[in-house]
Parts: C-alpha cells; sequence; structure tokens
C-alpha cells in the first residue's frame, strides 16, 4: 500500500500517469510503504510516523519524504490502533495489550513498554487533566 504526502492546495486528479512517480497534487509518495494497514500514520514534530500492522513502524521526513529509520515494535502481533502524540511521544498499541511509547524525533529511541493487561483494538482517547 502506497503513502502519499499531498499538497493542502491540490484539487481534481492528482492521480501519477502511467508509469509516472510525479504528479503537481503530490509532495511525494513511498509507492511500497506497508503491505496491509489498518492504522492512521500521523505527522508530528515534521516526521510522519507509519505503522503497519504487523508491528513495523516507519518514519519519513513529512517535507521531503526520505525516510528516518525503520524498527520494529514487539514481536509481531498485530497493531490496528492509530497512534496518538502527547508533548514529545508517539502512543502505539498493540492488539496484545501493549502500548509501546517512542520518543518523537529522526532516530528511534524506546522510552517504555505498557501492559494494559487485556487486548487493545481501538485508537485510546486521552482526558486534560
Amino acid at each position: 500500500m502506497p503513502l502519499f504526502a499531498i499538497f493542502p492546495d491540490a484539487s481534481g486528479d492528482i492521480t501519477p500517469a502511467e508509469s509516472a512517480s510525479e504528479s503537481r497534487g503530490l509532495a511525494w509518495q513511498i509507492p511500497r510503504n506497508v503491505n496491509e494497514t489498518m492504522a492512521t500514520p500521523i505527522v508530528f514534530g515534521g516526521l510522519v510516523y507509519s505503522l503497519a500492522d504487523n508491528g513495523v513502524l516507519k518514519v519519513y521526513d513529512a517535507l521531503k519524504g526520505g525516510q528516518k529509520y525503520i524498527r520494529r515494535l514487539g514481536a509481531g502481533g498485530g497493531f490496528s490502533a492509530s497512534p496518538i502524540a502527547v508533548d514529545s511521544k508517539i502512543f502505539f498499541s498493540s492488539e496484545d495489550g501493549e502500548v509501546y511509547v517512542v520518543k518523537a524525533g529522526p532516530e528511534f529511541e524506546l522510552l517504555s513498554k505498557n501492559l494494559m493487561g487485556e487486548p487493545v483494538l481501538a485508537t485510546p482517547g486521552l482526558r486534560p487533566q
């Protein structure tokens, strides 16, 4: 499944022509980002965080599309919840009930892994204090 960055003012059909990789409406694209995914990518701090359902996290520069890193979260269990960002942290919830907290930035740093004690299939919601 491809990943596209679309200009905010794009309109009409922005599909690249056959055998082309560019279009006037696309800032950039990654033709084969993931095989399948349920989680919606998140943009935070100038980076795009894209998590595949098998736990492979790919992080790209939001403006140019260059890949910053690729890492696997967990042991290959399912991920269907979309990530959320809080302060300088990105939270990824697995279907096995593990919440991985990754430091936002161009280099991978796992801050913690929290066990929920039950499956997590939906994106967590936050409540202000």
